[in-house]
C-alpha cells in the first residue's frame, strides 16, 4: 500500500542465533557450516523481492557490546526488524521480550499504539536441530508473545540448512512493511468497518444490503481485475455456510454485510493484508485508510483554474448503475437515494442537496430517475469541486482525460454553434421582488401541479431532465443572483398586481449581469388569472417601458395555479385572454435558450451568404470592364 521505494529488513538476535545463515542462505541458496560474524548488507532488486519497484535491504547485525551502538543505529532505521530465535535453544518467550523492549527503547516508541510501531517478525531458526523436527511453534507460546507484543505480524519456523522458509522471511517482511496492519485493527477496528461498509454498499448496486454474484463481481474486478467465477461464489457460500453459526452470513446465495464483514474479519485474523490492501487501494483510500486526496479531487483539475461544469459520460454510467434496479417503474425511492449520499460525509450531501427541489411521485415516496440524475448535473453546474468529491464517496474513479476534455466542452462561447450544441446541462436564473411566484414556478418545473400555492416549499434551486426535439436536457432553476454571469436565460417575474415595484425591481437586478456578457431574456407576467380582464393595456405598457431597458427579449403571461394534468405547465395569455393548450415552461426554457443561437446562425448565415453573392456578383462586373479596357 505504502509508495515505499525501499524497504530496509533488519536481523537481530543473540549470538549463534543463525542470523549469518539465513542471510547467506538466502543470496547463495546452500548452506555453509563457517560463516563470517556479520555479512555486509544485501541488496535485492524488484525481481527478486517480488514487488514491483520495491528494492529490499536485507542488513545482518552483531549482538556483541562493541557492536551495540551500531545494531542500534540499524534498528532505529529499519522498516521491519526481523528476531531470530535457535529452535532448539527454548526461551523464546524472554528472547522475544528482551528484544521487543531494546526496539521500543532504540526506537523512543513507547509512547506510540502498537499498529505505529515499526513491525517485528519472530524467525526460529535451526529448526532442523529440533527433537521433533517439523514440529511447529507451540501455539500456547506464540498466543503470549502476540499478546505481549502485538507489533509481531508473523512468527516463522526456517532452517537454512534446509533451506526451509529462508525466501518467505523476505516477502513477508516487505508485506509487513507495504500493507501494514495498524490502520485494520487501530481502535478496535473502527477505520476498517468505515471503510470496507463503503465499499460494501458501492458493490450494492440494487441497495437491497446483500450482494448477488454480479455485485460480488464489481469488487472481485475492482480490486484484483480478475472476473468472479462461479467456483469462487460457491466456494465463499459454502465457506460462509460452515461458519455461520447464527444464518445471518447468507441470504439464499447472496451475502449479507454481516457475511461480508465476517470475510474481511478472517482476513485480518490470517495477516492477509496484501489482499486487504488491494481491495482497500481499488476503492481509493490511502495507507492510513482514508480517501485519498487525488482521488477525491482528481490531481489534473488542480491545476486547472477552469473546471468541467457537466459530468462526464462515464459518470453517469457509474450513477445509473445504482438506478439500474428501478428503471422499469423510472423512480427509485427517496430512501435508496438518502442512504447513497450518506456514503459521503455531512459537509458535501448537506451543502450540495439541502434545498434542491427534484420531481417526486405523487405519494412523496420516490424520485423519478430523470430527477436523480438532473440532481447530479445541478451540483456539478453550481459546485464542480465538491460533487466530484461526492462522486468520489460513492465511489467512481475519475477519468482525467474525460475530464480535461469536458473542460472545453462546458465552457461555452456565445456564438459558437457547436459548444452550444454539444451543451446538455442549461441554467435559468429567476429575477422577482417577494411573492413575484419564484417558489410557485420552481415548483410547477419538479411537477407539484396539484398543490396548493399555500403547501409550495420556498426551494433555493429545482433540477430536472426533459427531453427536448429527441434529445435529453438537463434544465436547472434558481434565484441565486451571485450566479447571473453563468446563467444562460435570465427569467424576470412581474406581479401584474404590483406592476411598478416589480419594474423598478427589474430595472435595478439587471445591473447584476455583466453588460459584455447579458444572457437571453425572458419576461413572464405572473398571476395574470387576476388582470386577464387587462392583458391587452398591460402588454403594451410594460412593453413600453422595457424596451429601452431590456433589450431583446420575449413576454409571456401565465397563471402559475392552475392545476394541469400536463407536467412542468402553466396556463398561458394571449392579447385576448388564455389559450387552450397549457404552456410546458421547461421547454419553453430550453427552446429559448436554444432559439437565440439558432437564430444567430440563421440570421449571420443569410447575412454572410448575400455578403458572399453581393461580393461576387461586384467581382464579376470589374473583371468584365479590366477585360473590355484591354480589349
Amino acid at each position: 500500500m505504502s509508495e515505499k521505494k525501499n524497504v530496509r529488513i533488519v536481523l537481530v538476535g543473540d549470538s549463534k542465533s543463525g542470523k549469518t545463515s539465513i542471510v547467506i542462505a538466502f543470496i547463495s541458496e546452500t548452506f555453509q557450516e563457517d560463516v563470517i560474524s556479520v555479512v555486509p548488507q544485501v541488496t535485492i532488486p524488484p525481481s527478486i523481492g517480488g514487488e514491483e519497484g520495491v528494492t529490499t535491504l536485507l542488513i545482518d547485525t552483531s549482538s556483541s557490546k562493541e557492536k551495540e551502538k551500531e545494531t542500534d543505529g540499524q534498528i532505529q532505521n529499519a522498516d521491519v526488524i526481523c528476531i531470530v530465535h535457535p529452535a532448539s535453544n527454548g526461551g523464546l518467550e524472554q528472547a522475544v521480550k528482551n528484544w521487543t523492549n531494546r526496539i521500543t527503547s532504540v526506537r523512543n516508541e513507547s509512547h506510540k499504539h502498537w499498529s505505529e510501531r515499526v513491525p517485528v517478525m519472530v524467525i526460529t531458526s535451526k529448526n532442523d536441530e529440533k527433537e521433533t523436527k517439523n514440529e511447529e511453534l507451540n501455539p500456547e507460546v506464540l498466543d503470549v508473545i502476540i499478546e505481549d507484543h502485538p507489533e509481531v505480524v508473523n512468527c516463522i519456523e526456517t532452517s537454512a540448512k534446509d533451506l526451509a522458509n529462508i525466501s518467505e522471511i523476505v516477502s513477508l517482511a516487505i508485506q509487513a512493511v507495504l500493507y501494514p496492519a495498524g490502520p485494520f485493527v487501530q481502535e478496535n477496528g473502527v477505520k476498517r468497518e468505515k471503510a470496507f461498509s463503503r465499499i460494501f454498499k458501492i458493490c450494492d448496486k440494487d441497495g437491497d444490503e446483500k450482494l448477488n454474484k454480479k455485485e460480488m463481481g464489481i469488487y472481485q474486478k475492482q480490486s484484483f481485475g480478475d472476473d468472479f467465477s462461479d467456483n469462487l461464489q460457491e466456494n465463499i457460500i459454502a465457506h460462509l455456510q460452515q461458519s455461520d453459526e447464527g444464518l445471518t452470513y447468507l441470504d439464499g446465495d447472496k451475502v449479507t454485510y454481516e457475511g461480508f464483514k465476517f470475510i474481511i474479519e478472517e482476513f485480518v485474523k490470517s495477516g492477509d493484508y496484501k489482499n486487504l490492501w488491494t481491495g482497500a487501494k481499488a476503492f481509493g483510500y490511502d495507507k492510513g485508510l482514508n480517501l485519498r486526496e487525488d482521488y477525491k479531487f482528481p490531481s489534473v483539475l488542480a491545476r486547472r483554474t477552469e473546471l468541467p461544469n457537466e459530468l462526464t459520460e462515464s459518470a453517469h454510467k457509474h450513477l445509473g448503475e445504482f438506478t439500474e434496479e428501478y428503471k422499469g417503474r423510472g423512480l427509485i425511492p427517496v430512501n435508496r437515494f438518502k442512504k447513497l449520499i450518506e456514503l459521503a460525509p455531512l459537509e458535501y450531501r448537506d451543502e450540495l442537496f439541502s434545498n434542491l427541489g427534484l420531481e417526486m411521485d405523487q405519494e412523496e415516496k420516490n424520485y423519478t430517475i430523470k430527477s436523480f440524475r438532473a440532481a447530479f448535473d445541478c451540483m456539478m453546474k453550481l459546485n464542480p469541486r465538491k460533487t466530484l468529491s461526492l462522486l468520489a464517496y460513492l465511489g467512481y474513479g475519475h477519468d482525467d482525460t474525460e475530464q480535461l476534455a469536458y473542460i472545453d466542452r462546458s465552457s461555452k462561447k456565445k456564438g459558437d454553434q457547436k459548444k452550444e450544441e454539444e451543451k446538455k446541462v442549461f441554467e435559468v436564473l429567476l429575477v422577482g421582488k417577494k411573492e413575484s411566484g419564484k417558489s410557485t414556478l420552481m415548483s410547477r418545473l419538479i411537477n407539484y401541479q396539484n398543490r396548493e400555492s399555500s403547501t409550495i416549499r420556498a426551494y433555493t434551486a429545482v433540477a430536472n431532465q426533459f427531453e427536448y426535439q429527441k434529445k435529453n436536457y438537463t434544465l436547472i432553476t434558481h434565484n441565486n443572483v451571485a450566479r447571473a454571469s453563468k446563467v444562460d436565460l435570465a427569467c424576470f417575474l412581474v406581479d401584474p398586481t404590483d406592476k411598478e415595484a416589480s419594474l423598478r425591481d427589474m430595472k435595478t437586478n439587471l445591473e447584476v449581469f455583466p453588460k459584455d456578457k447579458l444572457p437571453r431574456m425572458l419576461v413572464l407576467v405572473t398571476k395574470a388569472d387576476l388582470v386577464s380582464a387587462k392583458i391587452n393595456e398591460l402588454r403594451r405598457e410594460i412593453e413600453e417601458k422595457m424596451k429601452n431597458t431590456l433589450g431583446s427579449h420575449e413576454l409571456l403571461f401565465v397563471n402559475l395555479k392552475t392545476n394541469s394534468p400536463v407536467p412542468y405547465t402553466a396556463t398561458q395569455y394571449n392579447k385576448s385572454g388564455p389559450l387552450s393548450q397549457p404552456l410546458d415552461l421547461s421547454k419553453h426554457f430550453i427552446s429559448r435558450i436554444l432559439k437565440d443561437e439558432e437564430s444567430f446562425w440563421l440570421n449571420n448565415g443569410m447575412f454572410i451568404g448575400v455578403a458572399l453573392a453581393v461580393f461576387g456578383a461586384g467581382a464579376a462586373y470589374v473583371a468584365y470592364r479590366f477585360l473590355k479596357k484591354q480589349e
